[in-house]
């Protein structure tokens, strides 16, 4: 059986907490890992890399969208 997290914010997690998550329950969960501004958005982009369980979602949370630069966005 899979099981889907289908909000976390799992670029907060250190390598050693994830690493922990993911032998505990293998293959078994999807992860979907949600963004706040430009620096998480890289950091889970980069953990959908190096992780087949984690799908990065990309995006500024509404709490941020007032300190962001439309550079930031672009």
């Amino acid at each position: 059986m899979k099981i889907l997290d289908a909000h976390t914010h799992f670029y907060k997690f250190s390598d050693i907490e994830i690493k922990r998550i993911f032998n505990k329950f293998d293959k078994n969960i999807i992860i979907v890992s949600v963004s706040e501004d430009l620096e998480s958005s890289i950091k889970n982009l980069t953990l959908g890399k190096l992780y087949e369980n984690i799908i990065p979602a990309i995006g500024i949370h509404p709490w941020k969208v007032e300190n962001v630069s439309n550079r930031e966005i672009e």
